[in-house]
């Protein structure tokens, strides 16, 4: 890595690190819903929560983002329902497929939004700069034992 993407790359894991204290620090209960891809199951209302994507100051998305936002929370969640935690999506970097809510089993069909003890999350910035494209990945399960 050379000397001008290594600051912006140390910038961006605090800031990473601090969008996972974020996640951490809301009732556990309300952390997916908030965080997630779909706006319609916020515990305050729909729209209410920060959502899956998020601006990072002085960094700009890469070309053609959908959302023109460089931050993104990622959880296991099949393609096109935002608002499902499936036990049974494929992630490595999540550890998924694996168990969610502590019963054993691995569902290929329930929903375990409102039922999860265990929360895998990826927080993602992607952007391009000066120096050309960067990412930043961190990865970490959230739980309530």
């Amino acid at each position: 890595m050379n000397r001008m993407t290594q600051p912006r790359t140390s910038v961006t894991e605090w800031l990473n690190a601090q969008m996972l204290e974020r996640i951490q620090a809301e009732a556990f209960a309300e952390a997916f819903r908030n965080f997630n891809g779909d706006p319609a199951d916020d515990p305050g209302g729909p729209g209410t929560g920060p959502g899956k994507n998020f601006a990072v100051f002085g960094l700009s998305a890469r070309p053609g983002d959908p959302d023109g936002l460089a931050g993104e929370v990622i959880f296991p969640t099949p393609a096109g329902l935002p608002g499902s935690l499936m036990e049974n999506v494929v992630d490595e970097r999540l550890g998924m497929p694996r168990d969610l809510n502590g019963d054993a089993a691995i569902s290929t069909t329930a929903n375990y939004a409102s039922t999860y003890t265990i929360l895998p999350v990826r927080v993602r910035v992607q952007w391009v700069g000066p120096a050309g494209p960067g990412e930043v990945e961190l990865r970490t399960m959230v739980g309530n034992f």
